[in-house]
């Protein structure tokens, strides 16, 4: 699917956008900002759906960078449980 990032990684463009907003965006609204024009019209007509979709069923909280937060006893390391 088309972005409209150019040249800039994303790792950048997320870093400019964390200093503008104050905190770091969450996925989807990065995915927004990179899947749409200046003008803000989204690159094509599977963008805009995609984006629909997702808030269609709250991906939001889904695809938050904190998702790995709420499982805080999950480590791949040792079974998938928490050392004690």
């Amino acid at each position: 699917m088309a972005h409209t990032s150019g040249r800039k990684s994303y790792a950048r463009k997320r870093k400019e956008m964390e200093l503008a907003l104050g905190k770091e965006p969450d996925r989807l609204t990065f995915w927004e900002v990179t899947h749409k024009k200046k003008n803000g019209n989204f690159v094509n007509k599977d963008a805009e759906n995609s984006l629909v979709v997702a808030g269609d069923n709250n991906l939001v909280d889904a695809l938050s960078p904190n998702i790995h937060s709420s499982n805080a006893s999950h480590d791949p390391t040792n079974g998938g449980h928490k050392k004690s």
